[in-house]
C-alpha cells in the first residue's frame, strides 16, 4: 500500500496489499483456514480511518505517516529475524 501498488480494477480495496504482505511474512506458519481470513481485507478508507485518530487528515498525509513508521518498524523486525536465525529459533510448524 505504501509503495503505491494497487489492484487497478478494485483500487479502493487493500486485499492485494494485505495478501502480498501476508504471503511474504506469515503464510508459511498458518493452515488453510487462517490463510483464507486474509482475503477479507477491508476497504482502504476503512483501514486508514482508525490511523487518523479522528483528525481531519488526507489519505496522502496518513500514508506518509505510515511510511515514516515503517522505516523504523522494518529495521526492528529485521533485527528480530536476525536474532531468530542466529539462535536457530525459527519455528516451522503451522497453527
Amino acid at each position: 500500500m505504501c509503495d503505491g501498488e494497487q489492484d487497478e480494477s478494485h483500487h479502493k480495496f487493500i486485499c492485494l496489499n494485505a495478501t502480498k504482505a501476508y504471503e511474504v511474512a506469515l503464510k508459511k506458519y498458518h493452515g488453510w483456514i487462517v490463510q483464507k481470513t486474509f482475503q477479507a481485507a477491508p476497504y482502504k478508507c476503512d483501514f486508514l480511518k482508525p490511523l487518523t485518530k479522528g483528525q481531519n487528515v488526507t489519505e496522502e498525509e496518513c500514508m506518509e505517516k505510515v511510511r515514516l513508521f515503517l522505516v523504523n518498524y522494518v529495521a526492528t523486525i529485521d533485527v528480530i529475524y536476525e536474532m531468530y536465525t542466529k539462535m536457530n529459533a525459527e519455528l516451522n510448524y503451522k497453527v
